[in-house]
């Protein structure tokens, strides 16, 4: 399902992913805390990084303290605690602007390319921690021959959002959403 293909998409991720794998970037590049969503609602990306533990925790050390901060315990984060998903495609800036990290528990195994469902923590407020936005289940395998999600609206020259035909019998809403490139949409699940 992965919606970049060849040169140009290794270009891209490479470009997007610099940030996790750089000393220098911070976390309000691409936080793990829940970023124009409300606090421990749930959203759809799709998996397009996969972190190792020496971006976790040597590349990315205050990801690592917010990972701990969170509750996480320290055997717990390692290769594959860690991944970046989009819920945004296809037009660059908006992709980058909505990347989601989150943390992957270790009973989850997640591949790039799959459709995740993830819940977003809380942000640091008062002197709590806060916690991250975490894995909760994958909701369709890269691999699916058949599968009922997909990025909507089809025309890939749009700014497309992840959409699965069970959202709206689960729960699910089209919400507007503030981000620094304007007011946009997408598909929200609030607890």
């Amino acid at each position: 399902m992965i919606p970049f293909e060849g040169k140009f998409a290794r270009t891209f991720l490479a470009g997007l992913l610099a940030p996790l794998a750089s000393s220098c970037a911070s976390t309000a590049i691409m936080p793990i805390h829940p970023v124009w969503v409300p606090d421990d609602s749930h959203r759809l990306v799709e998996v397009v990084h996969i972190g190792t533990k020496e971006e976790i925790v040597g590349n990315r050390k205050e990801i690592y303290d917010q990972l701990l901060a969170s509750g996480i315990p320290e055997q717990d984060i390692g290769d594959g605690s860690v991944a970046v998903g989009f819920v945004f495609c296809c037009g660059k800036r908006l992709a980058q602007a909505t990347r989601n990290l989150f943390y992957v528990p270790k009973d989850l195994h997640i591949e790039l390319g799959d459709v995740v469902e993830i819940k977003s923590g809380r942000l640091p407020r008062d002197g709590n921690p806060g916690t991250v936005n975490r894995a909760v289940k994958v909701r369709q395998k890269v691999d699916a021959t058949v599968g009922v999600c997909r990025w909507d609206p089809p025309d890939q020259k749009l700014e497309q959002v992840l959409y699965c035909e069970w959202m709206p019998t689960e729960g699910w809403t089209f919400e507007p959403n503030r981000i620094p490139l304007g007011a946009t949409q997408s598909w929200i699940k609030k607890q």
